[in-house]
């Protein structure tokens, strides 16, 4: 069979790109390369621009694809990728021409071992596609070339986000030969992307005959994106729900989302269900469905309250995030009093500190100075999980504007927070740091600095350590730097630890001594890329928040003065060392440029 050559031309969002295709006349690729890769790579980086790597990816992609897409496309040449494959469509077409080839039995010549047989095959009677392609695929499964069953994730997910209605033609045809139950589900999915009748009743008959109960989820999820009034569907999901097919906790969740189109009792039942479940991914997605099809959010807050007092972390969890999901449960929360006694028992209990995430949006709504009061005095009981699900409560509200955490910056809670760093439990100590360190911050009291420092202790490998020098960087941006790092910050340079390395350099990118700073130039060469990356930025001028006090400016135009031997300094001399002084280095082609200095 007489061997061609054609060019296949892409758009990857403006950029076009040339494949360069040996095949044959049944759309049986030989091979095929992106004559862009010819070039050189300052050439290429030309072409491809800043996102280069993105795009060198998607090439790749594409090319994987063109076996498959090239018998296709044949098939379907005036709606299926014309542009791009109009060159080869043409000399397809003058070859079938020449040598008198009907288009429906060009799969009588394709070699039965190859994809283009079944593609050619699928399309000798059009009338029954998919259901003769499904008969061929049967009959033939054995002749399928093994290459072809190695469908890549990737692949699918280019064809359905950057070529969706170019995916909507291939991917039917692809899953049939898709061995792995996770890869078929995300080619139902990329079915969503292009709604129209065909894809509606591709889907449809596919619920009807696919038994893999992770594959279904791709299936639910894409018919969820269809206008479904059909109750012939809601029918078979609900019998699919109740058999014996082994639906995975991912696939539940999207049957609800496909079940959410039909707001009945029926659906309520199913996703009260659900609701009831050990998986919280499921749980909440059914509530949020629940709500949104107008089922009571009483009913549910009925259910999940007496979970907040379970002892299965499980069903806790689930509770706990579920009421704090909706504003629509607000009105049947218990108070805060209570609620935080019920989170304390949840910890003790449950060891689970994935619920404090839960518990700001289940305070707010009754929240006040004595909420924060009470939860500081969680801290003084004798029970480390309590103490971490509190502190880690602390640091949520800390960050979050809704809430007043003056309370929190009393004398009382700092003491209680600072003694917390004397704790053994590393865990404690880590929060005990970060809530200290945004205190210090938003304060801007260079005290903070003097109080981490007490606890480095650079003869131990600690964690410690490193949340103390985290902590101390973290407030150096709002204050004025403290010569009194530079010594334990120099033993942490050399520390075996890269962590130690990066995290001092980080810090002393904060001081004015820049002689400090150029004798660090060679951690460039470090090992470590945190490190490298670190040393690389030593001499950038870090954004600070710090403004000079009073004081602090009398101190230095006093410095200026007696530096000077009381001459009166030039304009240029005053500014170079006042910023100096004040602000630290400013890079000389930056001086005349930022302050106008002549």
């Amino acid at each position: 069979m007489q061997l061609m050559t054609g060019i296949i031309r892409i758009d990857f969002d403006g950029i076009i790109i040339d494949y360069k295709v040996d095949y044959n006349i049944t759309g049986k690729v030989f091979n095929s390369h992106p004559l862009i890769f010819d070039l050189p790579p300052n050439g290429q980086k030309l072409i491809l621009g800043n996102n280069q790597e993105e795009i060198r990816n998607h090439i790749k992609v594409f090319q994987n694809l063109i076996p498959i897409i090239l018998p296709i496309g044949i098939q379907n040449q005036d709606t299926f990728l014309s542009n791009g494959l109009n060159t080869i469509y043409n000399s397809i077409n003058a070859q079938l021409k020449e040598t008198g080839i009907d288009l429906n039995t060009l799969y009588q010549i394709a070699e039965e071992n190859s994809l283009a047989y079944y593609v050619h095959a699928s399309y000798s009677n059009p009338n029954d596609f998919p259901k003769d392609f499904h008969k061929i695929w049967t009959s033939k499964m054995g002749l399928i070339n093994d290459r072809y069953a190695d469908i890549k994730a990737g692949d699918l997910r280019f064809l359905g986000y950057h070529y969706p209605q170019f995916g909507f033609k291939i991917i039917p045809l692809i899953i049939p030969f898709i061995k792995q139950s996770s890869i078929k589900k995300i080619a139902y999915e990329m079915l969503a992307k292009v709604i129209t009748k065909e894809s509606y009743n591709y889907l449809k008959e596919e619920l009807q005959t696919c038994k893999d109960g992770q594959a279904l989820g791709g299936i639910f999820i894409a018919l969820s994106k269809h206008q479904l009034k059909d109750v012939t569907i809601q029918q078979t999901l609900i019998d699919i729900y109740n058999s014996d097919i082994q639906l995975d906790e991912d696939a539940k969740a999207k049957l609800m989302e496909a079940l959410k189109h039909y707001p009945n009792h029926e659906t309520a039942k199913i996703g009260i269900e659900l609701l009831s479940g050990q998986n919280l991914h499921t749980s909440e997605q059914t509530s949020k469905i629940l709500l949104s099809m107008g089922y009571s959010a009483k009913k549910i807050a009925d259910l999940m309250l007496p979970r907040l007092q379970s002892t299965d972390s499980k069903e806790s969890q689930i509770a706990f995030s579920i009421l704090s999901s909706s504003d629509k449960f607000k009105r049947y929360l218990p108070n805060n009093n209570k609620l935080l006694n019920l989170f304390a028992r949840a910890l003790e209990v449950n060891q689970n500190l994935k619920i404090a995430s839960s518990m700001p949006d289940l305070i707010q709504y009754q929240y006040n100075t004595a909420t924060s009061l009470q939860i500081v005095r969680f801290l003084s009981i004798h029970h480390p999980v309590i103490i971490k699900g509190f502190l880690l409560l602390i640091k949520k509200l800390l960050d979050d504007s809704r809430f007043n955490t003056k309370p929190f910056y009393s004398k009382k809670a700092k003491k209680i927070f600072i003694d917390l760093l004397n704790k053994e439990e590393l865990y404690i100590v880590e929060k005990a740091f970060d809530i200290l360190k945004i205190i210090g911050k938003n304060e801007k009291n260079r005290k903070f600095i003097d109080l981490f420092l007490k606890h480095l202790d650079l003869n131990k490998n600690s964690y410690k350590n490193l949340y103390a020098m985290k902590a101390i960087n973290h407030i150096l941006p709002v204050v004025k730097f403290n010569n009194r790092i530079i010594n334990p910050y120099k033993v942490a340079l050399e520390s075996e630890d890269y962590n130690y390395r990066a995290t001092a350099l980080r810090g002393l990118r904060y001081s004015n001594d820049h002689s400090l700073k150029r004798s660090l130039d060679y951690f460039k060469d470090d090992p470590s890329s945190s490190v490298r990356a670190a040393a690389n930025i030593l001499f950038e001028e870090p954004k600070k928040a710090y403004k000079s006090s009073l004081w602090s400016r009398l101190k230095t135009y006093a410095y200026i003065l007696f530096k000077y031997k009381g001459r009166v300094p030039t304009q240029k001399e005053f500014v170079k060392d006042y910023f100096e002084k004040e602000f630290g280095w400013i890079k000389p082609e930056n001086k005349a440029k930022k302050y106008k200095v002549k």
